[in-house]
């Protein structure tokens, strides 16, 4: 218990004797203090304010006035001589916004800015050189000058230097410039004012006519980027330097949008070489695949060899009556006799229409054995003729099987005229592949595409195949292929253009091969037919037949048939 009382008393002792220390401080250092200065110390400043008469402000201002500060210089750094600067007249009280005639003197940027009188107190720097707007700029920003009218006075926006152009933005006062070289200027008014009525006035420029380019709403296009996934495989090129690349554009499932109106057209070989199961099984074939057509689309048959029988003078609705119209014609069909030949150009003829409307896509789905194809006159009339005659009005699908000798005369058929070849191995896949080619043509969402490739880098070269004048339509359930070759593996941009129903289909892909995938036989093989494709159609053009021995040799490392041999 003693020893608690003890320290207690140890304690207090000691807080006592802080507040001693801390009080007598306090009284020492209230003398220097200015917030404690005490106005009757002999050797302070009689003219100091206690701090009860005045604000923490005024005291301040008090304390760091002017004559409380040393002016003696300091005394290792002397100062320069004060520079002599050209001062101007003493201007006027006022500054007049508006002067009648008057004289001012022609001065340069650099006599201007030295006119200004500085402070003697300012730091003295080495002359700079004059600056002109118009030498230190590029030549290529300058733009020469141009006049326009305003109102009834004729104005030069651009004067031949800066300096007139400073000069013309100064508010001028005839006190300041006199004498000299002058310039008379009639009226001379207030930048402020100049502005506002300068921008009042409408302005009659003068410039060429330039076309009036239409507005996205004028061209009303549709933006399908993002309803198109892709897919990219390459290889490096075994000839020559570069790459080869397949690009795939596959339609989202989700994709929506209104189909054009098909007109199909079957046209069936009944010619003797054909036989007859194989003619059974192009009737129910043809039959069944009536089903797989939109309701909005149209169509007809047309049976031929040496003659032709057509179900209707012209393409009809799908409908009940119309179906069984033809399942009554398709029953009547027989067999050529055995003299009988196929006649192909005159049932393609027909199948050409004589206008195509925007919204409209004609197809023809040729099922033959391509057995009169055999005569060389019948290439000719073909590709020569019709081809060249269609123009890509109708499109042509070709059926065949795997063992029919001329499927590669077909096959270039087919994609001169924006269309492709299906082909079966047996008479019973026969129906299988006919459905499945309806299927894939059955929602046309797009026609006359046009492709074409931007590389993000100058020096790279694209090509792109198939050319506009031959690329197939767009459709919603088939996937797109694009072939190609580049120099290098830059990324480039693809743009996809065609014709919706009622406006026009834009698609546009970054390609980048980064994630690309290496391709295989499949590329290689597909690469070789394009290659060969541009020999048949050198052919077509001169019928010089070395293009169709090139043709050979590039299609037979990969075991296939050369077409119009």
């Amino acid at each position: 218990m003693n020893q608690q009382i003890k320290h207690q008393t140890l304690l207090t002792g000691c807080i006592t004797a802080s507040l001693v220390i801390h009080a007598a401080f306090l009284v020492l250092m209230q003398h220097p203090s200015l917030w404690f200065h005490n106005p009757m110390a002999p050797h302070l400043n009689h003219e100091a304010i206690w701090l009860e008469k005045l604000s923490e402000n005024e005291i301040l201002e008090q304390a760091f006035s002017p004559h409380n500060i040393s002016t003696t210089p300091p005394p290792i750094f002397q100062p320069k001589p004060e520079p002599q600067y050209l001062t101007l007249t003493q201007p006027h009280p006022t500054i007049d916004t508006h002067f009648e005639t008057v004289e001012i003197q022609e001065l340069s940027t650099e006599s201007l800015l030295l006119s200004v009188h500085l402070p003697t107190n300012a730091l003295s720097l080495p002359p700079l050189p004059p600056t002109s707007l118009f030498t230190d700029l590029p030549t290529d920003l300058i733009l020469p000058p141009l006049k326009f009218e305003c109102a009834s006075k004729t104005y030069t926006p651009l004067k031949e230097s800066f300096d007139h152009l400073l000069l013309s933005q100064l508010p001028l006062n005839p006190t300041v410039l006199s004498s000299a070289a002058t310039t008379t200027i009639s009226k001379a008014i207030h930048p402020i004012e100049s502005i506002k009525a300068f921008n009042s006035t409408t302005l009659n420029i003068k410039s060429p006519s330039l076309p009036q380019l239409p507005t996205l709403e004028d061209l009303d296009t549709a933006n399908l980027s993002d309803s198109f996934e892709s897919e990219l495989v390459f290889l490096p090129k075994e000839d020559e330097e570069g790459y080869i690349f397949a690009l795939t554009l596959i339609p989202r499932a989700d994709l929506q949008l209104p189909a054009l109106q098909q007109h199909i057209t079957f046209l069936i070989d009944r010619s003797n070489s054909v036989q007859k199961e194989r003619l059974q099984a192009t009737k129910q074939s043809v039959l069944k695949s009536l089903d797989e057509l939109s309701a909005n689309d149209n169509f007809n048959i047309i049976v031929f060899d040496n003659k032709q029988e057509k179900l209707f003078q012209q393409n009809m609705p799908i409908c009940t009556q119309n179906i069984e119209l033809a399942d009554q014609f398709l029953n009547n069909i027989q067999l050529g006799s055995f003299f009988s030949f196929a006649d192909l150009y005159s049932p393609l003829l027909q199948t050409m229409p004589s206008s195509v409307r925007d919204e409209d896509l004609h197809s023809v789905i040729l099922i033959t054995d391509g057995e009169s194809l055999a005569k060389k006159n019948v290439q000719r009339s073909l590709l020569n003729y019709w081809t060249v005659q269609n123009q890509g009005k109708v499109s042509l699908y070709t059926v065949s099987m795997d063992d029919d000798r001329h499927q590669a005369t077909l096959d270039a058929l087919s994609m001169f005229n924006k269309g492709s070849l299906t082909s079966s191995s047996t008479n019973r896949g026969l129906k299988r592949k006919l459905l499945k080619l309806i299927r894939n043509i059955g929602m046309p969402i797009a026609k006359n595409i046009s492709i074409t490739a931007v590389p993000t880098v100058t020096e790279n070269h694209i090509e792109l195949y198939p050319k506009t004048e031959i690329a197939p339509h767009l459709f919603r359930d088939q996937p797109y292929i694009i072939l190609g070759k580049t120099q290098t593996l830059d990324d480039f941009v693809l743009f996809v253009q065609g014709r919706l129903k009622n406006k026009w289909l834009n698609i546009k892909k970054k390609v980048s091969f980064v994630h690309a995938k290496r391709g295989g036989h499949s590329l290689k093989m597909q690469w070789a037919l394009h290659k060969a494709y541009e020999k048949y159609e050198r052919y077509a053009v001169d019928e010089n037949p070395q293009h169709l021995s090139d043709a050979q040799a590039i299609l037979e490392p990969y075991e296939l048939k050369a077409a119009f041999r």
